[in-house]
């Protein structure tokens, strides 16, 4: 904590904001995931809560861009995806099956 106030130089509004995510993200306390956020937010110049609202408003649209960009790249892919079907399927006609049909009767007697 010594480094958040005095490296960092946060406050506790901006500490608390990162202790609150810290345990809606793993459900339990971790200072090591807490330390990361604030690194993090040290790293981009965030001094006020104010910033922290810029960068969450910067990362949701960036999310949505490759939300979308995913989900473009998985609608060209084919959905069938199966490999048993990426071989040419067979042409049947109605004439086949009663000739094979006819086969397979003369075959029983």
């Amino acid at each position: 904590m010594h480094r958040w106030f005095h490296e960092f130089c946060f406050d506790i509004n901006i500490i608390e904001e990162a202790c609150n995510r810290t345990m809606l993200a793993t459900g339990k306390p971790d200072f090591k995931y807490a330390d990361k956020i604030l690194e993090n937010w040290y790293k981009k110049g965030v001094t006020c809560d104010a910033d922290i609202v810029k960068l969450d408003e910067a990362h949701a649209k960036q999310s949505a861009i490759s939300a979308a960009n995913k989900q473009a790249a998985t609608a060209k892919q084919p959905t069938a995806n199966n490999r048993f079907n990426a071989f040419p399927q067979r042409k049947y006609s109605e004439e086949d099956f009663l000739s094979m049909e006819q086969r397979l009767l003369n075959n029983r007697s």
